[in-house]
């Protein structure tokens, strides 16, 4: 029954005046139109002034019809008036909600709204940070374009450009640099950008080792041997402990010092002869740890450097690897090298 003819009459306003329709009711009425297509109710709630931005069960109906990815039911709720800005549990507002679950035309549409492009999280979360780990180009130039902070960090020290780098996002990394991004801008424990093309991503446990992104940051600047703040380790210890070759191959073509240490004294041999639980629940492959082993020795990587504990690679190794493991082998086989080269040299002195 079409209602608009009563409404656009002066009863219509005494109707609406009466604002009788609660939050429960509409997220009912929302309910049903999103499972099963039954629209009257919910038109009818709307122009009667039901409480569109309310809280219930953690969501005001604009953060529910988002979730349940209901194009119309967004469109429907904008049109009547609900807040753009209301957040739900844990900080995130409809623009935020819409990037995070990859809804592109939800989230230039709630832009074109005027909604807020730089509203955060709970945790520093912006729409921004997450159409840059999406890779969303189009998306990222939009809210540049509506005023989007290049430059603003998460609680944790994230900005864009960690997010783009961290989702393996070329284009966007590119794109974000060329605007202004600082490509030796820290992170979190001062993590420079190239760190986060080896570290392996929490979702899922996924590992990473891109190097076309790595050459890009390269490419504008990025230096090769930063050093994180609580651990000191660099990109390189973090590609060969992670098993990351291509991006190793980037960094040692870099300049890469195969031979700093960090805080505790290991170079990079010594991280890629580590092995723990985490690992194997990465799916590091122990035979690219090795392939990374020989590109560090071939690159005048000590093999009898020790670290704070008077341990080499070798003695990690032993600590860490089976005896049959091809990468220990490798490393006791370079040591006795080293050891028999060694006498000859003092003798011939």
């Amino acid at each position: 029954m079409d209602l608009a003819p009563l409404f656009s009459r002066p009863v219509g306003r005494v109707v609406r005046s009466f604002r009788a329709a609660t939050a429960e009711s509409l997220r009912t009425a929302l309910d049903a139109f999103i499972e099963r297509g039954e629209r009257a109710d919910l038109c009818l709630l709307l122009f009667v002034g039901a409480d569109l931005d309310r809280v219930v069960g953690g969501q005001t109906a604009l953060l529910k019809a988002i979730d349940a990815r209901h194009v119309e039911a967004v469109q429907l709720l904008v049109e009547a008036g609900a807040d753009l800005e209301v957040k739900m549990c844990g900080g995130e507002t409809p623009l935020v909600l819409a990037c995070r679950t990859l809804q592109p035309s939800v989230t230039e549409y709630l832009l074109s709204k005027g909604a807020d492009s730089n509203a955060e999280t709970d945790e520093g979360w912006r729409a921004l940070h997450r159409a840059a780990f999406s890779g969303w180009v189009g998306l990222v130039k939009c809210l540049l374009l509506k005023g989007a902070d290049l430059h603003a960090k998460s609680f944790y020290g994230d900005t864009a450009l960690h997010r783009s780098v961290f989702g393996g996002q070329r284009e966007v990394t590119e794109l974000m640099l060329q605007r202004g991004a600082r490509v030796n801008e820290p992170g979190e424990n001062n993590t420079t950008l190239l760190f986060y093309t080896v570290l392996p991503r929490a979702e899922g446990r996924e590992l990473t080792d891109n190097r076309e992104v790595a050459e890009l940051l390269l490419s504008w600047g990025a230096d090769a041997n930063t050093r994180e703040s609580e651990r000191g380790r660099s990109a390189l210890h973090e590609a060969a402990c992670w098993g990351s070759v291509e991006v190793t191959k980037a960094l040692l073509n870099a300049g890469a010092d195969v031979e700093a240490k960090s805080k505790c004294g290991c170079t990079a041999l010594h991280y890629g002869a580590f092995r723990v639980d985490l690992m194997d629940e990465c799916g590091v492959d122990m035979g690219k740890k090795l392939e990374i082993a020989k590109m560090l020795v071939k690159r005048g990587s000590d093999v009898n450097l020790e670290d704070s504990l008077g341990m080499t690679a070798y003695q990690v190794a032993e600590t860490h690897l089976h005896a049959d493991s091809p990468l220990r082998i490798f490393l006791a086989a370079e040591l006795k090298q080293q050891e028999a080269v060694s006498p000859s040299l003092s003798e011939s002195i």
